[in-house]
């Protein structure tokens, strides 16, 4: 998903990116980096994911998929765990 989109999921949902940093004890700007594709975290994609209903493989594709940004190491994306 485009970063447009996770955001027009995210409020069609009824949340906002601050209530999904406050569940996972995140700060906003780093949610709001992992949305616009500026930072990685497997732990904040996940929880967006999950909080617009969706896996976090289709939402975050590129990442997993390597067709956008060239394969990510499956270490980077678990190094927040």
């Amino acid at each position: 998903m485009r970063s447009v989109e996770i955001r027009e999921a995210i409020k069609e949902a009824g949340l906002s990116q601050t209530a999904i940093a406050k569940e996972i004890n995140r700060s906003e700007p780093a949610v709001s980096l992992c949305i616009n594709k500026k930072m990685v975290s497997n732990f904040i994609m996940t929880a967006v994911a999950n909080s617009i209903g969706c896996r976090v493989e289709d939402v975050f594709s590129e990442y997993f998929s390597g067709h956008r940004y060239g394969r990510t190491s499956q270490a980077a994306l678990q190094s927040d765990k």
